[in-house]
């Protein structure tokens, strides 16, 4: 079992081929777990959970932006995809966008 607490970095180091992306894949609902639960403040993870995806946040190694789509509809693409509602798309885009 492994907890992390707010603020604490986590690193996740091994050998090719000892499941270091598999373990990102289920952690992030893109392959299913084969055993096991993932909860993230509290929340069950699920392909379809969306306050478990809510609540993390993660940076592949390789991640490409659509060169063809502004900043902002990069943004509101993403956000869509993780399941925003599509009401708050634009105001969810606006606050990242002023943040950044």
């Amino acid at each position: 079992m492994l907890g992390l607490h707010r603020g604490e970095c986590f690193g996740l180091l091994g050998v090719n081929g000892a499941g270091k992306s598999s373990t990102f894949k289920m952690l992030t609902g893109v392959e299913c777990t084969t055993r096991g639960a993932i909860f993230a403040n509290g929340n069950f993870m699920s392909r379809t959970s969306g306050k478990y995806l809510q609540s993390l946040g993660y940076c592949p190694q390789f991640f490409g932006l659509d060169e063809f789509l502004s900043g902002h509809d990069n943004l509101t693409l993403l956000l869509t995809l993780r399941g925003l509602a599509p009401d708050d798309v634009e105001a969810e885009a606006k606050t990242w966008i002023e943040i950044v």
